[in-house]
């Protein structure tokens, strides 16, 4: 049961949100810190929240898998213990106009990647993809 968190993959819609737009990276990773931190102190849907107005699909949608997430975290809660902190593992751009800010949410006894996807159009940064699984091997192959 090496797996057992499924990614929870969002990309899609093009239906814009009316957020305040995040201007720059510096914007986006406070965003994305202040949503790790409450990830971490128990309060996931509170901190995902706080992505939904800057989705690029329906408010709908982010609900749905926040529901998913919430009935996964006592199973990951009970194979991997407490959650003890998290660290930035890296910022990565692709050309200009998308940036990827991975995290790492550590436990007593193993950690999740968290992954958060910004497209920039029109001079503004919109989440586009949000993910998270237990594959930390993998932040070693690419």
């Amino acid at each position: 049961m090496r797996y057992i968190i499924s990614a929870v993959f969002l990309m899609f819609s093009l239906s814009l949100s009316a957020a305040e737009p995040l201007q720059n990276q510096k914007a986006m990773q406070s965003l994305v810190e202040t949503v790790m931190k409450d990830v971490g102190k128990g309060k996931l849907r509170e901190g995902m929240e706080r992505l939904t107005p800057y989705v690029l699909f329906p408010a709908s949608e982010m609900d749905a898998q926040l529901s998913q997430v919430e009935m996964q975290m006592p199973m990951v809660l009970q194979r991997y213990g407490k959650p003890v902190g998290f660290d930035l593992i890296k910022v990565e751009e692709a050309g200009n106009s998308l940036i990827q800010y991975a995290y790492l949410q550590k436990f007593e006894k193993h950690a999740l990647v968290w992954r958060f996807i910004f497209y920039q159009s029109n001079d503004q940064w919109m989440l586009n993809h949000w993910s998270f699984d237990d594959k930390v091997k993998m932040l070693f192959w690419y």
